[in-house]
């Protein structure tokens, strides 16, 4: 009997073909899997990235899924830019990469990635004294910085004149008495930076007063 349909691709060969052969004509050739790169691996919540498949062909088909999200693409590159919620979260990232025009079928290739979105605030609304007075009298003995509490992911660290660190902090539950291991430092003026991964870096000099 003829058969029905419209006929695809012909495959002549001059020779009886192997069992490898037409395996592939059934299945499909298996090329590499492609890989899927990121514009960056620290990502703050509102941050746009790049994502970008390497290893596929220039013939191939790209259909994006990130979270509820999707869109189909022509080319192997996609710019995305995170939600800015509260709280820390994941994003599923899921790409299948489709490529017809090979001479035998293939099934999609399908990467499947997951990011940790971070809550990085910018170090704003910080009200940072330029002067302290640790001498045990009840006011201004702690270098209080107002609304640096609040962002837990600050690094603080403060610096003699000679660029030894004397104190160092993940957060600022606990400010700085003006003494380094449980010893009084002299009175002086100290530099200090403060950072997050997604802001710039604050630089300045508070005066320690006795």
């Amino acid at each position: 009997n003829f058969a029905n349909g419209i006929i695809d691709d012909i495959h002549i060969y001059n020779r009886a073909i192997n069992a490898q052969e037409v395996k592939l004509l059934y299945e499909g050739e298996k090329l590499p899997l492609p890989i899927l790169n990121i514009s960056k691996t620290d990502i703050c919540a509102g941050d746009l990235l790049t994502f970008k498949v390497d290893g596929s062909s220039n013939s191939a088909k790209y259909l994006w899924k990130l979270n509820a999200a999707s869109k189909e693409t022509d080319t192997n590159t996609l710019e995305f830019t995170t939600e800015n919620l509260e709280k820390e979260y994941e994003l599923e990232v899921t790409v299948e990469v489709i490529d017809d025009a090979g001479c035998f079928p293939q099934k999609p290739a399908v990467i499947k990635k997951n990011y940790k979105i971070k809550n990085c605030r910018e170090l704003f609304n910080l009200t940072i004294p330029n002067i302290f007075t640790p001498n045990d009298d009840g006011l201004n003995d702690v270098w209080e910085i107002v609304n640096l509490k609040n962002i837990p992911e600050a690094t603080i660290a403060v610096f003699n004149r000679a660029g030894m660190v004397v104190f160092k902090s993940k957060g600022y539950a606990q400010p700085w008495d003006g003494k380094i291991n449980g010893d009084p430092l002299p009175p002086d003026s100290y530099n200090y930076q403060i950072s997050t991964s997604n802001s710039k870096t604050l630089r300045g000099t508070v005066v320690l007063m006795r």
